[in-house]
């Protein structure tokens, strides 16, 4: 999303000489599972849905709510058929305390939003940039104090919170209580945060902030192009 702002900024630059930049609130689409995504060499990459927008159920381990200061991305998951896992890969930067948090929200009870989920007690595998088969970490159960996607005490959804220490792609594996694949019929939201989110290897994309700026600079320059013209 925030690639085709640039994109069609400079656009606008090279046609008219103004250009004018707004940092966008509106929600961006849920990622829905897309099979086969299920092992790490098929893993369904997420990065282009990571954005700003405000949502209740993005928190960290405290209960504070993160969703306008870390970019983030909410999957949608369910198993039609036979028992799988739903592997799913982000950048992330390491360095400077950057965190990943990964939380399911209505995987096990059915409130609020989770009314047409709650059908799986979830189990967090996340994997890093080196490869190999052995998870970074896992986790069960949260048993947060507060989680707004889960219920009270967080029953049975699961919680991560994980400081990267080397930058690159990470892999974060959803599957069923004890290491095991979830169950036909099993589905799932899985939020995911990442502290200063890349889209590529390599290619940094500025959050809303800095794209104002960038879009003020940008505005300076035409006025400039048209006062020479």
């Amino acid at each position: 999303m925030t690639k085709n702002i640039v994109k069609n900024m400079m656009k606008c630059l090279g046609a008219t000489g103004l250009v004018f930049v707004l940092a966008s609130s509106a929600s961006a689409a849920p990622v829905f599972d897309v099979e086969p995504n299920d092992s790490l060499a098929t893993a369904q990459n997420i990065d282009s849905f990571f954005d700003l927008s405000s949502d209740v159920n993005i928190e960290n381990s405290a209960g504070v709510n993160t969703s306008t200061s870390i970019a983030h991305a909410e999957v949608q998951g369910l198993v039609n058929n036979s028992a799988s896992w739903d592997y799913f890969s982000f950048w992330a930067v390491a360095g400077g305390g950057r965190t990943i948090t990964l939380d399911i929200d209505c995987g096990q009870g059915t409130f609020g939003r989770c009314a047409s989920h709650g059908h799986m007690d979830a189990w967090l595998n996340l994997y890093g940039p080196s490869g190999g088969s052995t998870p970074l970490v896992h986790n069960d159960d949260s048993f947060l104090s507060v989680d707004t996607g889960s219920q009270s005490g967080g029953t049975l959804d699961s919680f991560i919170t994980y400081t990267p220490t080397a930058t690159g792609l990470y892999t974060v594996a959803v599957g069923s209580f004890n290491n095991r694949a979830i169950v036909a019929g099993g589905d799932y939201v899985l939020n995911v945060s990442v502290q200063d989110h890349l889209v590529t290897a390599g290619n940094t994309v500025p959050e809303p902030a800095p794209l104002a700026l960038l879009g003020f600079g940008l505005l300076g320059l035409g006025i400039a192009r048209k006062r020479r013209g």
